[in-house]
Order: structure tokens, then sequence, then C-alpha cells
């Protein structure tokens, strides 16, 4: 049986502390509110890794075995689908059905057209999933 531990009043704080940040993209239609959400969740997400793994500094590179690890190390229950749908990395994944890390990294890193596309077209369901 996985030993699940809790999360300290200062580490909570810390959490609440980011959930409550606002990067500052939401003026820039529905792309900006996609990555003003996306930028808070994935920080969120290092964040309770860095507790799983007792770190010290929030980690660059990360997956998602890393971020389902901590929920359960850290006793956190949550949605599977959802949070695959956030943070899955599957670069197969096909046109319509692209996790958002995906996306966001299509964007971003290479300025993707039809992954800007696809945010946008797909922006309702995205951004719940993401406020989830």
């Amino acid at each position: 049986m996985l030993k699940t531990v809790s999360l300290t009043k200062q580490q909570l704080k810390a959490l609440a502390d980011i959930a409550n940040c606002s990067p500052g993209f939401k003026a820039q239609g529905v792309l900006g509110d996609f990555l003003d959400l996306w930028l808070v969740c994935e920080v969120l997400a290092k964040k309770l890794i860095t507790y799983h793994k007792n770190l010290s500094d929030i980690p660059f590179r990360w997956s998602y075995t890393q971020l389902e690890a901590s929920f359960k190390h850290l006793g956190i229950s949550y949605c599977e689908s959802k949070v695959k749908t956030m943070f899955h990395s599957d670069k197969k994944a096909k046109r319509g059905s692209k996790p958002a890390r995906v996306l966001k990294n299509g964007y971003l890193h290479t300025l993707s057209d039809a992954d800007r596309e696809e945010i946008e077209s797909r922006a309702s369901e995205l951004l719940e999933i993401l406020n989830y």
C-alpha cells in the first residue's frame, strides 16, 4: 500500500498563492486566457513534484508520470482523464485531441499556426479543464 503524506500549512499557502496568480496574458483574448491558466497549472504541477520529491528548486523538466506519482504520494484525488488532457506529452496525439501541454509547446516553441488554431477552436474545453 502506498504511504501518503500531508502537505504542510506553508505548502498549502504556497499552492494557494500560485493558484491566485494572474500572469497577465488575458488581454490577448482566448489564447491569452489559455496561456494564463496553463502557466498557473504548470507551476502548480511543478510545485507538487517539488514537494513529493523533497526538492529545493522547482524542476525545469518534468513528466506526466512524475505528476501522477506526486498526486498519489500526497494523497490528492484527481480526475485522470482531465489531468491527462492537460499534462500528458503525447506528441502522437491527433489534431483535435492534443493535450494542452502539447498544444502549448507546439505554439510557444515553434509558433505552430495549427496548434494556435486548435487552442482557439477548443478553447472552451481546454479552459474548463485547466480550471479543474
